[in-house]
């Protein structure tokens, strides 16, 4: 998936751009938090964008949580999900 191709025209560049790009390399998982429609979606699809230039396509993993179980087992463990959907692969 070509995250560019979704991320509008008159997208509104956010203050804390800037420092998730410069996270964006760490061996840390980011999580984008914030109120309905304001953007967290449109920034992920900015970010694996960025990631995709930068790697292989397969290798670029965005999660989102707007399926409610898949939110509710991330809750319950945060490591075990993550590791549970990373296993076997070499994902960004």
């Amino acid at each position: 998936m070509n995250f560019n191709s979704l991320v509008p025209k008159n997208y509104i560049q956010r203050e804390v751009e800037e420092d998730i790009f410069n996270f964006l390399e760490e061996k840390e998982i980011i999580v984008i938090r914030g109120a309905r429609q304001s953007g967290k979606s449109t920034l992920m699809k900015k970010i694996g964008s960025l990631l995709q230039k930068k790697h292989q396509k397969e290798q670029v993993a965005l999660i989102d949580f707007e399926d409610e179980i898949e939110q509710s087992k991330f809750e319950k463990n945060p490591k075990e999900y993550i590791e549970f959907y990373l296993r076997g692969k070499e994902k960004i």
